[in-house]
Formats: structure tokens, C-alpha cells, sequence
């Protein structure tokens, strides 16, 4: 080639080197390995057997021969089954038997045995006939006259509704310069992989496949597919495109575009369809034996569909008919198939529907709604003396604030995305529970009312409480008044913020005194008997155990009844659900009024 570059290289066709069969066998022979390969290939495509490759496996060369001795070619026919009489097998070897070497040619056999393989392949090609003309295969167009496209595009939206698919998804891929084309392929490719195709939900033919293309075909290009004006024409049934610019125009509903299966039959219950029975005389027969026997007709025909697509062959649904022992002739059968008959089968689910149709799910929203905020109405109050006034209820806040070192404007100001200073009053609720401030929900209603926004009466002014809640730690504003003297708020301590009427007020001071000059006169210790009882170690014993020990310590006899409660009512705290007594301010009252060192009698 580098000395004559311009010379023209002729390939050889395929299979000119491949090795012929002998074709000195008579006609009565041929007539016989005919017969003998026949025989033999029904097995092999029975069985699914690969032939080749047990042939391989005896190839006695490195070169690959494709060539394998007479008693190997016998040898793996009889391993697989295949070993015809003596006289055929010789026949075999002679039809297949290289004349060189006499070895057997098992690539060829194979080829005449399995269909699917392909051994060599031979083209017919001359050389030298440089004027022989290429034979071209024309191709006829399809004949699309016969296709209803609005029929075709019906059925398209009917599968796209039913199966939410956006067509949009399939074919933005193939069109990634967003032009609003693809080509035929790419359009059939998209088409198969929304379900349109032999394997899928809803099979189209050719001859559909190329009127849709006919019909959103590129003006100028015809191998090209408007795919942009098809996905607008599909996608209508969920809804119309420019709402916004036509907000009255009334959208149809979804169902109207939902069609039944291909193949079912449109008639009404009322006519007869050329028989001599009527379609609802049969159905409320087969109604009433059903109700009276009390049969369950679902599970013969779920044992047959076992896909779960609702459908059965015309056969299955006899057996089924048999199993449940209903007596239907067969003009009743030929009325039923001929109603719920299609391309799929028999649609026993709308049958059945008909037949012995489930109640209907009544909507219990409505009155599980009712019915809770009916429980909810029945909450009884378990709140312990709240307070009453927004003054009190402002110092318990602060007392909270200022013991737990809580900063409310910092749970407050994340509900406030637009930084209005203002919240709406369930959010106000849910943020101020959040900052744990053991509020009652009076108290939490007080103060929403209290600080309820005189612009609009749905929002509360959360950073006037805020500002009011921070005084706790100092003054406000010290950047305006530098030289004012900043005050802290001081907590109270929790019994002297007991709402208790006067009576009370002075049943307790005259029974305190009187245990306080008992204590101080038999020198008394009180810590240890109610540590006793005090596991936990939080300065809190119950009432009943608060009893016990003054009991013991015999001064419950220096008190009547009334000083006693009033004394327990005192000094009683809120342990979760518990009231009990907090027996160290009571201790240290008691060696206060007794003039004893601080916790040291």
C-alpha cells in the first residue's frame, strides 16, 4: 500500500473463507439429515440449550479449528440427549465432515440446529462487476387514515391522569437546547418510557405511533417531533394553561377525561344487547342468592389475579362462577362477558362492584372533630391560687426570669420573623410555655389581654412585656439617664407571696410564736427529723409527713386546727402534681421568731 496509496482494497464478503459442507450426500440423504437436524432443533429450543459451547470445549487447537473429532461430536450428543440412531449419526458426520482432516464441523451444525445462533454468514458479491447497481429497499408509508386520533389522545390523557405522570419529565431530557423538538426515536423512546409500549400499561401499535407524529410534526423538518405542543395537548386534563390571565373561566373537572379499557363495551344497563334476557334481571338474581347464601364471591377471583390489575380471562371467570355455585346458564354468562368484557379480560372488579358492592367509607373527620373538642371542653381546671391581678402575676414572671437568668426577648423575637414587635396570640401562648415560667393559663390569658395590641386585636405588644420583664435586671434605657441609679428587682421569697386573707395571716404569726417558744425552751432541733423523710434532699417533706414530725415533737398540741392548716397553706409549694411542705423556711422561721443563731438552736 505505501507504494501504490492509490489502489482500491476490495474486502472480502463474509463467509468466503468459511469452510463449505460436503454435497455429495443423495437426495435420500439430504431427505434424512433434513429430518434428523429438525428433530434435533426441537429438542435444543425445548430445553434451551446452548450448543456451542459444549463443542468448544473438545476445540483440540489453540487456533480455534472449529473443528472437533467424530467420537467428540458423539460424545457431547450424547451427554445433552441429542444422539439420533447409528446410520443417522454417520449421515451427520458425513454432511458436517471437513474434507481435509475428516473432523466434524460443529460451528455449522450448530447453525443448522438453533436459530438463534449464527455461525458464519455468507454474502453473494462480485467483484469485478463494478456497473452492478445497490438494491435499495423502499420503504411504503404506513397507512394512518384508519387511526382516531382524538380517540388515541383520549385514551394518552386517560393513562396520564390515572397514573399522574408529567409528560415534561421524559422529554426535557432528550431536549437539552429546549427547542420543543425531538426526533422520531427519541419521541417512540419517551412514548415507551411513560408506559405506552408493548411491556407497559397501554400498548400502541406502529401505525398509531407514526399518526401522532404526522400529526405534531416540525414544518420544515419531517424527522422531527413537536414535543412541547403534544405535552400542552396531553397535560389539559389537569388543568388550562394562563389561568392567570382568564381567573373566570370554569376548568372541567379531572374525571370527565378518565376512559375505560380498550375493548369494553358501551351500552347502557337498560338495553338488552340482542338477548333474551336483561342485564339487570341477571345481575339482581345473582344478587339475591349472594345475599340469602351469604357468599363471599372476592376470594376465587383474587386466586386467579395474581397482579392485583383487576381483570380475569373468560375462562377463569366460569371457574369462578362454578366455585361459588351460583346457577347462571350461559346465555347470562354471554350477557355478563359481553358487559364487562375488554382488551384485558373480564373487569370482575366493576362485576363484583355491582354484584356485592362494600359500604361506602363514611368521612369521620367531622365527628372526631366534634367529638374532641367535646373532651376538651370537659378539662376540669387544675390550677393552684393563681393570681388574680397583672401586677402580681408581672412580679412572679420577673421572680422566674431573674432566679433562672432566662433573657425572654431572645424566645420571643424568633416567631418575629419581620421584627414587628408583634406576635399573634396562639404563637405568643406557645413561645411563653417554651420559656418555662410555671405560668397558669389564666395568668398567660391575663397577660395576653393586658398587652393586647390596640392596632389590630389578634396580636399581643411582646416587646413592651419584654421591656417590662427585663427591668428585673436593671433599669432601662441607662444610655439616655447615665446618672440614674440603677435598681434590681429582689425575688420574693414564695411564702411571703402567699395570697393568704387576714385571719389566716394571724392564726399563722400566733402559732408560730407558740411553737417557737416551745423550741426555744427544750432546745429543739428540727432539721433531722424531717431530713428523715427528705430522700431527694429538695427542702420539701408531704403534709401527712409535716404532720407526723410536729407530732412527734408534740406541738401539734400547742395548735388548734385552723392555726395548723393555715400554717400548712403557708408553706405549702406546687411539686409537679403534689402540694407539699417546704420545711427549711418553715425551720428557719421558727429559729428566727426563737432568737436563735441562724440554723443553729
Amino acid at each position: 500500500m505505501e507504494k501504490k496509496p492509490l489502489a482500491k482494497v476490495i474486502r472480502p464478503p463474509n463467509g468466503l473463507l468459511s469452510k463449505n459442507l460436503n454435497g455429495n450426500l443423495t437426495p435420500t440423504e439430504e431427505e434424512i439429515v433434513q429430518l434428523t437436524l429438525n428433530d434435533i432443533g426441537e429438542r435444543v429450543r425445548k430445553f434451551k440449550l446452548q450448543l456451542f459451547t459444549y463443542f468448544k470445549d473438545f476445540d483440540r487447537s489453540t487456533a480455534f479449528t472449529r473443528n472437533v473429532t467424530k467420537i467428540q461430536f458423539g460424545r457431547v450428543l450424547s451427554t445433552l440427549g441429542l444422539m439420533p440412531s447409528t446410520k443417522d449419526f454417520e449421515l451427520l458426520c458425513k454432511k458436517f465432515e471437513d474434507p481435509v482432516t475428516g473432523d466434524v464441523n460443529y460451528p455449522a451444525f450448530c447453525q443448522g440446529v438453533d436459530e438463534e445462533y449464527v455461525g458464519s454468514i455468507i454474502d453473494n458479491v462480485e467483484f469485478n462487476d463494478e456497473n452492478k447497481k445497490e438494491i435499495v429497499k423502499k420503504e411504503f408509508p404506513l397507512d394512518i387514515s384508519s387511526v382516531d386520533l382524538n380517540e388515541l389522545m383520549g385514551r394518552i390523557r386517560s393513562h396520564c391522569l390515572s397514573n399522574r405522570i408529567r409528560i415534561k419529565e421524559f422529554f426535557q431530557d432528550m431536549d437539552p437546547l429546549n427547542s420543543g423538538y425531538v426526533t422520531k426515536a427519541q419521541f417512540l423512546r419517551c412514548l415507551s418510557s411513560f408506559g405506552l409500549s408493548s411491556i407497559g400499561s397501554f400498548n400502541i401499535n406502529k401505525v398509531q405511533i407514526e399518526a401522532l407524529s404526522h400529526e405534531y410534526k416540525h414544518p420544515d423538518d419531517l424527522k422531527k417531533v413537536n414535543w412541547k405542543k403534544f405535552e400542552e395537548d396531553v397535560e389539559s386534563v389537569f388543568t388550562i394553561r394562563n389561568l392567570e390571565k382568564n381567573p373566570n373561566i370554569l376548568v372541567p373537572n379531572s374525571e370527565i377525561f378518565l376512559m375505560p379499557p380498550p375493548g369494553t363495551v358501551s351500552w347502557k344497563d337498560n338495553e338488552n344487547l340482542n338477548s333474551t334476557e336483561n342485564y339487570n334481571v341477571v345481575i339482581d338474581q345473582l344478587r339475591e342468592i349472594v345475599n340469602q347464601r351469604r357468599i363471599d364471591c372476592w376470594p376465587p377471583f383474587k386466586d386467579f389475579d395474581k397482579l392485583n390489575r383487576g381483570h380475569v380471562t373468560s375462562q377463569q371467570f366460569r371457574q369462578c362462577l362454578a366455585k361459588l355455585s351460583l346457577p347462571v346458564f350461559d346465555k347470562d354468562v354471554q350477557i355478563l362477558e359481553a358487559k364487562y368484557m375488554d382488551n384485558l379480560g373480564f373487569n370482575y372488579y366493576e362485576f363484583l362492584g355491582k354484584l356485592q358492592p362494600h359500604p361506602s367509607a363514611v368521612p369521620k373527620y367531622k365527628e372526631f372533630r366534634a367529638e374532641l373538642a367535646k373532651l376538651n371542653s370537659k378539662n376540669t381546671n387544675y390550677e393552684t391560687n393563681p393570681y388574680t391581678d397583672i401586677q402580681s402575676i408581672l412580679i412572679k414572671v420577673k421572680d422566674q426570669v431573674y432566679k433562672k437568668r432566662i433573657s425572654i426577648y431572645e424566645w420571643l423575637r424568633d416567631h418575629d420573623k419581620l421584627n414587628s414587635g408583634k406576635l399573634l396570640k396562639d404563637t405568643f401562648k406557645r413561645a411563653i410555655n417554651l420559656c418555662n415560667l410555671d405560668l397558669e393559663k389564666t395568668e398567660i390569658e391575663m397577660i395576653i389581654n393586658y398587652y393586647t395590641s390596640n392596632k389590630d386585636e389578634n396580636y399581643v405588644e411582646y416587646k413592651d412585656f419584654c421591656r417590662e420583664v427585663e427591668r428585673a435586671f436593671g433599669s432601662d434605657q441607662l444610655e439616655k439617664n447615665p446618672l440614674i441609679e440603677s435598681n434590681q428587682h429582689k425575688p420574693q421569697i414564695f411564702y411571703d407571696a402567699k395570697n393568704l386573707s387576714p385571719d389566716d395571716q394571724d392564726r399563722v404569726i400566733v402559732g408560730l410564736k407558740r411553737i417557737a417558744e416551745r423550741v426555744r425552751a427544750n432546745r429543739m432541733q428540727l432539721f433531722p427529723r424531717f431530713e428523715d423523710f427528705d430522700r431527694v434532699k429538695n427542702g420539701n417533706v408531704s403534709i401527712n409527713q409535716f404532720r407526723r414530725v410536729l407530732n412527734d415533737l408534740n406541738l401539734v398540741s400547742l395548735l388548734t386546727d385552723l392555726e395548723l392548716d393555715s400554717i400548712i397553706k403557708k408553706y405549702s409549694i406546687r411539686v409537679g402534681t403534689n402540694d407539699d411542705v417546704n420545711y427549711v423556711s418553715f425551720s428557719d422561721k421558727i429559729y428566727e421568731l426563737g432568737s436563735f443563731e441562724y440554723r443553729r438552736p
